[in-house]
C-alpha cells in the first residue's frame, strides 16, 4: 500500500469498440493516432498480434492522458483512460 497509489490507476474511465473486421478496427485506430494532441497515448497493446500473446484473449488497448482545462495548480490535469 503506497499512500500515492492512486497516481498508478490507468483505467478508471474506459470504454469500448466493436468492430467485424480488422479493416475497420486498424482504420479507427490509424485516426486516434492521428488525433493526438487532444490527448496524449501514453501505451498501445496490439494483442492481436501473435508476437506479443500467441493465443487466448485479444484485443487492441489504448491508453491516454486526456488533460484538463484548468489554470489551478492544486487541481487534477488530467486522467488516464482506457480505449479497447
Amino acid at each position: 500500500n503506497k499512500p500515492d497509489g492512486y497516481m498508478y490507476l490507468t483505467d478508471v474511465l474506459r470504454c469500448s469498440f466493436v468492430f467485424h473486421d480488422f479493416e475497420h478496427l486498424y482504420h479507427c485506430f490509424a485516426d486516434l493516432m492521428s488525433m493526438e494532441g487532444e490527448f496524449e497515448v501514453i501505451r498501445v497493446k496490439d494483442r492481436f498480434d501473435d508476437l506479443y500473446q500467441p493465443c487466448g484473449y485479444r484485443d487492441l488497448m489504448m491508453n491516454v492522458l486526456c488533460r484538463a482545462k484548468t489554470e489551478c495548480e492544486r487541481c487534477i490535469t488530467g486522467i488516464i483512460c482506457e480505449i479497447q
